[in-house]
């Protein structure tokens, strides 16, 4: 790789950076994390789910969505109810707190990506979107049918992954 492309995945990289800690620090602002935004999403444009349902959708597991489920439940943000015919099915629904949050979150996110391409005309946009596609054509390696989920679900993977290996390095360093 030369130094001109190396250039250019820096830059990459911290548009990506930059992009997710504004936003995780816009949404923390009004009381969200950026993982809470699409399950209040989904309920809103399905009027409710089942928790499994919800982890289908979302690609993520079931228990990663009961965990996030239920502080989202102690936050007043959704709602959980046991359906009578099964006691194992709950069914999740947005509250209105719930809906003016994620309302507020989306308006945050929109205003971001609004200032991130500021001074771009329609015509750079359209060549920036047909790179992008070629870079992702050239990474996608015959998982061109890989859905967003699946790709969601492997970040939430690495995520841990990345997590364990903070954690590990840091009790290392103390123990220095």
């Amino acid at each position: 790789m030369n130094e001109q492309e190396k250039k250019l995945i820096r830059r990459m990289d911290k548009l990506s950076l930059l992009k997710r800690v504004l936003f995780r620090s816009s949404l923390r602002n009004i009381g969200l994390h950026y993982k809470q935004v699409p399950i209040l999403e989904y309920l809103i444009r399905n009027g409710g789910c089942t928790q499994t349902e919800l982890a289908d959708a979302l690609g993520v597991t079931p228990a990663s969505v009961a965990t996030s489920t239920k502080r989202m439940q102690n936050a007043g943000l959704l709602t959980k109810t046991v359906n009578s015919e099964n006691m194992r099915c709950n069914r999740l629904e947005i509250t209105e707190t719930g809906e003016e949050l994620c309302r507020l979150g989306r308006r945050k996110f929109d205003e971001l990506h609004e200032r991130m391409l500021e001074g771009f005309t329609g015509e750079e946009i359209d060549v920036l979107t047909s790179f992008f596609n070629r870079m992702i054509s050239n990474i996608s390696c015959g998982h061109e049918s890989m859905r967003i989920h699946d790709l969601i679900a492997m970040e939430n993977e690495l995520e841990k992954e990345l997590i364990s290996d903070d954690k590990k390095a840091l009790e290392i360093h103390k123990g220095v």
